[in-house]
């Protein structure tokens, strides 16, 4: 496993590789603000904000008990795969109106 430190400067333009998948279905995740996810030599930035402009029919499916919903980094000096907890896709389904 890399140093933290190694990593992150290494993981420049992680954030063109971060996605979600709802039901099996990706949902690519879009930059939340102004702030660069890289610099110019290809150090993430250690803060990321994100979106993801999920589809009605994905909202719907979030707002029922019991979805699988995870959220995913596939950058090469990085890869991640989180199932979010059924408290968390609770909390967050109240966030759609």
């Amino acid at each position: 496993m890399l140093p933290c430190k190694t990593m992150v400067d290494q993981s420049g333009g992680v954030e063109e590789n971060r996605f979600a998948l709802v039901t099996g279905e990706r949902v690519t995740a879009v930059s939340d603000g102004d702030v660069d996810g890289s610099t110019a030599d290809g150090k993430a930035s250690s803060m990321q904000f994100v979106g993801f402009p999920v589809q009605r029919r994905q909202i719907d499916c979030v707002r029922i008990p019991g979805p699988d919903v995870r959220a995913c980094i596939a950058h090469p000096t990085y890869g991640h795969m989180a199932v979010l907890p059924e408290t968390i896709r609770a909390t967050r389904s109240e966030d759609f109106v």
